[in-house]
């Protein structure tokens, strides 16, 4: 008997925003024009996708308390692809066992919903690249990006999504994430009262809009940071509500504990940065 793929295991990768500016809202895709740098970082969710011949539909199983139907990212993602290429959904399982933590910036459903979309173009060998960006921009602003992953422009709402050539001047992330979440329609509209001027991208220099309508608390952090360690870049991940240190070398353990003591209800995460989604073949 030939052997054939039962499953597909994909590590998705959270990112950071290195630069992100929030331009006029596109009445036509009801999304908000962005200019972001991101760099994926090595903290995974692990998706695994089998076909179940037993069930119908898409069947989501998690250990987290994510929504299960069409509301989850991974479920549109698994439809779009299946309707694309137009075939019918006989039974798929996809297994998501989270670790990026939610509402946080790190963009977990994101990266979740674009490492369905590559996991099973491996198993279908159907797609380009760009059909599965553009399969990922009917999804979320931030699934394009996933696709292509690792240090990479993204403009528009998401869709125009460019590696970058040069090298990322900084490997090392600790990522500070708070003991609350952040939504990110409201702080688009806190962003949308007030009025900010054009910030120009320098690679070595942290920037993100939001910073300017985040709350107290990371405020205080933020003011920490500066008063303490002059010398650290650091900045907000998205819409938040993780604040990150960035750096060229490893991050000293001191400073991890010197954190800790002062804001100690918040995780940390040590990470360095990655390139893209892996992907691994099970064969029976």
């Amino acid at each position: 008997m030939r052997n054939i793929i039962k499953e597909i295991q994909v590590s998705c990768p959270a990112k950071v925003n290195l630069f992100l500016t929030v331009g006029d809202f596109n009445e036509k895709k009801k999304l908000h024009n962005i200019n972001l740098i991101n760099q994926t970082i090595n903290l995974y969710d692990k998706i695994t996708i089998k076909k179940d011949y037993h069930t119908k539909g898409i069947n989501i199983i998690t250990n987290s308390d994510i929504p299960k139907d069409h509301t989850n990212s991974t479920y549109q993602a698994c439809q779009k692809f299946y309707e694309y290429i137009n075939e019918p959904i006989e039974g798929i399982n996809i297994k998501i066992d989270k670790n990026i933590p939610n509402m946080a910036g790190l963009s977990g459903e994101s990266t979740d919903a674009a490492g369905v979309l590559l996991g099973l173009n491996k198993l279908y060998q159907k797609l380009s690249k760009d059909e599965l960006i553009f399969l990922a921009s009917q999804i979320g602003s931030d699934v394009p990006y996933f696709i292509t992953g690792g240090y990479a422009s993204v403009q528009g709402c998401g869709e125009k999504v460019k590696p970058i050539n040069d090298k990322n001047p900084y490997k090392y992330y600790l990522i500070i994430k708070p003991n609350f979440p952040m939504n990110t329609k409201e702080m688009f509209q806190k962003l949308d009262e007030i009025k900010l001027s054009k910030t120009i991208y320098h690679p070595e220099i942290l920037h993100n809009d939001f910073m300017y309508v985040m709350p107290d608390e990371l405020k205080k952090l933020r003011e920490f940071l500066l008063t303490n360690y002059k010398n650290l870049q650091h900045s907000l991940s998205g819409s938040g509500s993780s604040y990150y240190i960035a750096s060229k070398t490893s991050i000293l353990n001191h400073v991890k504990k010197d954190i800790l003591n002062n804001f100690p209800d918040y995780k940390l995460y040590s990470q360095e940065s990655c390139n893209r989604h892996k992907i691994l073949i099970k064969i029976y």
